[in-house]
């Protein structure tokens, strides 16, 4: 049979034990030494090239991430053109740190999000893209 003082003995020996790891107490599965490691590395390199490693051990730095021993180092970045991004004007972001002035546009136009648009006065549009500016109720009626 047995005793108060060796129930009460018992049950803070399965507590501790629980606390400490040793057991499920609460039905949560035990943590291993692996789960705590970094088992998955991921590098976002300028170029835009991703390198990823999904072993253990990985690292990375600002340029080369070394995956199970084996390092390797992000390809060098190609600058995009305004060609290639489909800006006709203004400055826009080569891809690889610096910027690419893509000009100015021509007369009675500006630069909106890096497309010449007809500069318009208040009032009148440009609605048929033809460059001519009128009111919208004209526009309305010749539908273009």
């Amino acid at each position: 049979m047995m005793t108060i003082s060796r129930l009460c003995c018992v049950v803070v020996t399965a507590l501790a034990m629980g606390a400490i790891g040793c057991g499920e107490l609460d039905g949560a599965a035990p943590v291993s030494q692996l789960d705590e490691e970094v088992t998955q590395c991921q590098l976002n390199c300028p170029s835009g090239a991703v390198l990823t490693c999904t072993t253990a051990p990985c690292s990375i730095t600002s340029n080369t991430m070394t995956c199970n021993g084996v390092t390797t180092t992000c390809p060098s970045c190609v600058p995009t053109t305004c060609a290639a991004a489909g800006a006709e004007c203004g400055t826009i972001a080569d891809g690889c740190g610096g910027t690419l002035n893509c000009g100015g546009c021509g007369a009675n136009q500006q630069c909106i999000s890096n497309f010449c648009e007809v500069s318009c006065p208040s009032g009148k549009i440009d609605c048929c893209g033809d460059g001519v500016c009128r009111s919208a109720l004209l526009c309305f009626k010749i539908g273009c």
